[in-house]
C-alpha cells in the first residue's frame, strides 16, 4: 500500500466536505419545495374559504361609534281634486312600478360592484400567490444549482485524490 501524499489527503477531504455542503443545499432545497407546497395548499384553502363566504381564521375587531338619529316615515295618500278611484289606483301602481324598477337597478349595481370587488380581490390574491411561488422557485433553483456544483466538485476532487 502506498502512503497518501498531503495533496491526496487535501483533495479527498475537501471533496468530501464539498459533497457534504452540496448535500446540505439539496436538503434545504427539498425543505423549500415542501414549504412551497404547504404555502400553496394554505393559500388555496384560504381562497376557498373566502369564495364560500366562510369566516377566515384571522379576525379583526374594530370599534365604531355610530351617532344615533331618528327617522320618521309616514304614508300619505294624495288625491287630486276630481280624481276618480281608478285614476288614483293607476297613479299609485305606476309609482310602485317605478319604485320597484329603481330598486332593481340599485340591486343590479350593487351586485355588479360586489362582483367587481370580488374579482379584483381574487386577482390580487392570485398575483400575490404567483409572485411568492416564483420567488421561492427561483431561490430553490439557485440552491439546486449550487448543490450540484458542490457535489460535482467534491466528486472530482476525490477522484483526483484517489488517482494521486
Amino acid at each position: 500500500m502506498r502512503d497518501m501524499s498531503g495533496w491526496t489527503h487535501f483533495l479527498v477531504v475537501t471533496g468530501a466536505l464539498l459533497q457534504l455542503g452540496g448535500l446540505g443545499l439539496t436538503v434545504r432545497q427539498v425543505q423549500l419545495v415542501i414549504g412551497i407546497r404547504e404555502t400553496v395548499r394554505q393559500q388555496l384553502h384560504e381562497l376557498g374559504r373566502q369564495l364560500l363566504g366562510r369566516k377566515t381564521r384571522q379576525s379583526v375587531t374594530v370599534n365604531v361609534t355610530v351617532p344615533i338619529g331618528v327617522e320618521i316615515s309616514a304614508d300619505v295618500e294624495v288625491r287630486y281634486a276630481g280624481e276618480s278611484e281608478l285614476e288614483w289606483l293607476a297613479r299609485e301602481v305606476r309609482q310602485n312600478r317605478n319604485a320597484v324598477a329603481e330598486l332593481g337597478r340599485k340591486f343590479e349595481r350593487k351586485i355588479t360592484e360586489l362582483d367587481n370587488r370580488t374579482q379584483r380581490g381574487l386577482d390580487s390574491r392570485l398575483e400575490m400567490l404567483d409572485r411568492e411561488t416564483s420567488e421561492k422557485a427561483s431561490r430553490n433553483a439557485v440552491l439546486m444549482w449550487w448543490g450540484v456544483v458542490l457535489i460535482g466538485a467534491g466528486i472530482t476532487m476525490q477522484t483526483a485524490g484517489s488517482l494521486l
